[in-house]
């Protein structure tokens, strides 16, 4: 009776972990093709196989990418979500959504018809990491660097062959990235070493590849007119804050701008609480008319905060004024506790090198949850020379610092 009962026990067990275990098996499957398929991200996260080389953009690779998609949405839905851990059921919902997004820019997205960052970025992204990450080995980088030279002119062909649309807005900010590429280009040399034979090759590359990308620009400012105009709303800006994809193709305007009107009240309403005191030390109480007097008040506190002389930060104090935020910070949510994970890694203050094409230049480069032996390098935006002042102020350099280092760096740890 006792061995029936174990073999009962062990079968019922066996049944209850069988959805975890199929999906750990569809994660891994998903992870180990993503990096396939996402070349850069591989060698963001340091996956060496697919270092020297970028995204898809035939048409076969991308109707099988899409497929696959497909396949793995098929495969997860087949997974009762119940009969998984509560953690699990979290990375669950993370890789539903992602997969849903991917497979949404593919049937209606479609950047690579008429958006030219689309490649430039990822032209950008796959030469900056190979020269700016640290903890490379220098063979993997040349090797590396040589496979991705070698493929950037066929890539930027590709990619005039996919363009199908004319968005004004993307080609100016496609001349910014083109300038800033080859300004990364050129200084690329100084971050490599090897033999004279393998330095000479990667130069005669360099050469080739900024030939291209000056073609490219040409092409885009004189050519890419001649297509069908793209009507990409211009008060987006291409914003992170902003949407993330045209809606126009499937959603009414009007409406998803409706809706966000709702969620931003509820926001503007907490922003009012917190303004409210600060704007009274200084006014009368207002008479509300309108939601424009509700905004009025945190107008006129956020601009009372900006323009203070006390809380400026001279351009000979900018990097003592980020390392004294990050201590604050990190002493703050330390102390409460906020975070008990304290980082191992120290963070080594940079201002980002003026090829860099982030908007804001501030970001933790190298931020990877895994074991690695440098330090963490924090890219803060370069100096204005014309002014004297920064053109971030204390709270803002606060605001940073709490999103990308601490508690940032420590809640991704």
């Amino acid at each position: 009776m006792k061995k029936i009962l174990i073999l009962a026990g062990i079968l019922l067990y066996g049944c209850r972990s069988s959805p975890e275990a199929s999906f750990n098996n569809l994660t891994n499957a998903y992870i180990s093709w993503y990096f396939k398929y996402h070349p850069v991200e591989s060698t963001r996260y340091n996956m060496v196989d697919n270092h020297g080389k970028f995204k898809v953009y035939e048409i076969v690779e991308r109707d099988e990418y899409y497929a696959d998609i497909s396949r793995f949405l098929i495969e997860l839905s087949q997974i009762d979500i119940t009969k998984i851990t509560p953690e699990a059921r979290i990375d669950y919902k993370i890789l539903y959504t992602n997969l849903e997004r991917m497979k949404y820019i593919i049937e209606n997205h479609r950047p690579w018809e008429w958006n030219p960052l689309w490649s430039l970025d990822e032209i950008h992204d796959g030469i900056y990491l190979l020269s700016e990450t640290a903890g490379l080995e220098m063979d993997l980088r040349v090797e590396s660097v040589q496979s991705r030279l070698k493929e950037l002119p066929d890539f930027i062909d590709q990619a005039k062959g996919l363009l199908i649309g004319y968005s004004p807005i993307h080609i100016s900010y496609a001349n910014i990235r083109i300038d800033q590429l080859i300004i990364l280009l050129q200084k690329l040399p100084l971050k490599l070493y090897s033999d004279n034979i393998t330095l000479d090759e990667i130069d005669i590359l360099i050469k080739q590849s900024i030939h291209s990308l000056e073609d490219y620009k040409y092409w885009l400012n004189a050519e890419v007119k001649k297509l069908d105009y793209f009507n990409f709303p211009l008060k987006l800006n291409l914003l992170e804050p902003g949407f993330q994809h045209f809606v126009g193709l499937k959603y009414v305007p009007n409406a998803v701008y409706g809706l966000a009107m709702k969620k931003m009240i509820s926001t503007q309403d907490r922003l009012f609480n917190l303004a409210l005191p600060i704007y009274l030390k200084e006014n009368d109480e207002p008479v509300w008319l309108d939601r424009d007097d509700t905004l009025e008040v945190i107008s006129w506190t956020i601009r009372s905060i900006v323009d203070n002389p006390d809380n400026q930060v001279a351009n000979s104090q900018v990097l003592s004024q980020f390392y004294e935020s990050i201590m604050g910070i990190e002493k703050y949510t330390y102390n409460k506790p906020l975070i008990l994970h304290k980082k191992s890694k120290t963070v080594q203050l940079e201002f980002a090198p003026n090829y860099n094409r982030s908007i804001p230049p501030n970001f933790l480069f190298d931020h990877l949850s895994m074991d690695i032996d440098i330090d963490i390098k924090y890219n803060i935006g370069d100096l204005n020379k014309d002014l004297e002042e920064y053109y971030l102020i204390k709270q803002e350099i606060d605001i940073l610092n709490a999103k990308y280092v601490v508690p940032g760096y420590g809640v991704q740890l």
